[in-house]
């Protein structure tokens, strides 16, 4: 019994003979195996993108709840992250210090009003950190870094962090007004 399509091709006009509709089939057969493999590669990224949207959108929630802690923006947390990764430390130790301030600033109205008194504003933590090393860089010069890790200390700062924000601070703001900038020109063009 011939195949349905054969007869449809036979019908239309086709001279079909055994060598060319076995080679018709076999690239049938091969194009539709290279359809299944396409379709299945479709599948699996697009679960891999769903994974890291799902990833990035949680990622941006936790900076969300972070920023409501530490009065900052996710933008300044963004950036700011970046710095840290670019000067040796982790998005995390980022997080960490920054949550730590505001924590401290937030508990405790003595360190507040200490901070506020070197002329630091403590209504954003991410921005506050930095003024931080600054100020007490300023005050205390480099032979006096052990009083200002005492300080970051009371304000909940982790010294190895305090440390290199310390050492490294030129560079920190440098890429965290880069992060910013590129930022704005994203957002700006998301806008356009």
């Amino acid at each position: 019994m011939p195949n349905v399509l054969q007869s449809y091709l036979i019908r239309l006009g086709f001279a079909i003979d055994d060598n060319g509709w076995k080679g018709f089939q076999s690239r049938i057969a091969q194009s539709s195996k290279n359809i299944a493999e396409l379709g299945a590669v479709s599948v699996a990224t697009a679960l891999e993108i769903g994974v890291a949207v799902e990833r990035v959108a949680r990622h941006y929630e936790n900076l969300y709840y972070v920023s409501q802690r530490a009065g900052s923006t996710v933008s300044n947390l963004k950036a700011q992250q970046f710095g840290f990764t670019q000067i040796g430390l982790s998005a995390d130790q980022a997080r960490s210090a920054v949550e730590g301030f505001a924590g401290a600033v937030r508990m405790n109205p003595g360190v507040r009003a200490m901070f506020r008194g070197m002329g630091i504003d403590t209504a954003d933590a991410s921005k506050a950190i930095g003024q931080l090393v600054d100020r007490t860089k300023a005050q205390f010069g480099e032979q006096g870094y052990f009083v200002a890790a005492r300080i970051a200390a009371m304000g909940g700062m982790d010294e190895g962090a305090f440390k290199q924000m310390w050492d490294n601070r030129d560079r920190l703001k440098a890429e965290e007004e880069a992060s910013i900038e590129r930022l704005g020109l994203l957002m700006s063009g998301a806008t356009a």
